[in-house]
């Protein structure tokens, strides 16, 4: 009996491993290999938690790199007889039928932008200030004459007090344009310039040539719409109708 109590306080005072602390555990299993086991598993599942996260972490950059690869590309519809329903659909390329139709509305819109002087300068910003619809569609070389020879003449007529107006009257594709060939077209439209009561101050008729170029450069953002073939004016000439054939 001696030995067995002589016994009993080392006994008591042994680590106590996981299993004693949660439930009743026979002593005579404790032992210091328990709280190592107990450590490496622990080690084993928090970095198998970390490379999990890892992998998942890995696999959302690369899905999100991959998104660049993801384009907007404006689609032409294209229908066949009404005895065939057949609905094509192809890119909408410079080459493609019906796109000579949209660059000659864009030839002449670009044309009226050039022309008008607004009221606003704020306005006029918008169409010859950088983003605007001159910058986005001229040369950077055609762009320094424009500014040469067009502030001027906005600068004379704020003076004055007055505005012009352009009206398209026809725009002709003399050469269409194509990727590595230059396109040629001659816009006819009137000018009128207007003083604060909105009357009429001088009507002036005028036929533009232009030069344009297809660039190879990637559209971004709103170009995509706005300019989807990349045209650029490399070349501008302007030139009065004499009043007999207004």
């Amino acid at each position: 009996m001696s030995d067995v109590a002589a016994e009993a306080p080392a006994m008591h005072a042994r680590r106590k491993s996981l299993g004693d602390r949660l439930a009743a555990y026979p002593m005579r299993f404790a032992s210091p290999l328990n709280s190592n086991r107990e450590a490496t598993t622990s080690w084993i599942l928090g970095f198998c938690l970390a490379l999990s996260l890892l992998g998942n972490s890995a696999q959302t950059f690369l899905i999100i790199g991959l998104f660049p690869l993801k384009t907007v590309v404006p689609l032409l519809l294209q229908q066949e007889g009404l005895d065939q329903q057949i609905v094509r659909v192809r890119p909408f390329e410079i080459d493609a039928d019906g796109a000579d139709l949209v660059i000659e509305r864009q030839i002449g819109a670009y044309v009226k932008a050039r022309a008008e002087i607004l009221l606003s300068p704020t306005e006029q910003q918008k169409l010859w200030g950088p983003g605007g619809l001159v910058a986005e569609f001229t040369d950077a070389g055609e762009l320094r004459n424009f500014d040469a020879r067009v502030r001027a003449e906005e600068q004379r007529l704020r003076v004055l007090g007055l505005t012009r107006s352009a009206d398209i009257r026809a725009v002709a594709t003399l050469t269409p344009v194509r990727r590595g060939r230059d396109g040629f077209f001659s816009v006819d439209f009137t000018t009128v310039d207007r003083d604060a009561t909105g009357r009429d101050v001088a009507r002036a008729a005028w036929t533009a040539s232009l030069t344009v170029h297809s660039t190879d450069e990637a559209a971004r953002g709103a170009a995509k719409y706005e300019n989807p073939f990349r045209l650029k004016i490399t070349g501008y000439a302007l030139r009065e109708k004499p009043a007999e054939a207004r």
